[in-house]
């Protein structure tokens, strides 16, 4: 469990318009998505394929095949 200071937890809260205990009990997809409602466009992400950048991170997201849970109980579902 994270354990984050109250003037932490106040800037995330200000930031996102979500408190970190919202956070920690949805999905990533649900706080991008509450993201995007608030800030009224959609996330891009930070990385760009074939860009210079040199990736020190998931390989998983930089090549955008990060699999969610919903979508492997989809697929699971189908089995």
């Amino acid at each position: 469990m994270f354990k984050l200071n109250q003037k932490t937890r106040a800037s995330i809260a200000k930031s996102t318009g979500l408190s970190f205990d919202q956070i920690l009990s949805m999905d990533a997809e649900e706080v991008d998505s509450h993201i995007e409602k608030k800030i009224g466009k959609k996330l891009n992400p930070s990385y760009r394929k074939g860009s210079s950048f040199v990736n020190r991170g998931s390989v998983y997201m930089f090549l955008q095949r990060l699999v969610s849970r919903k979508t492997v109980d989809k697929k699971l579902a189908k089995i």
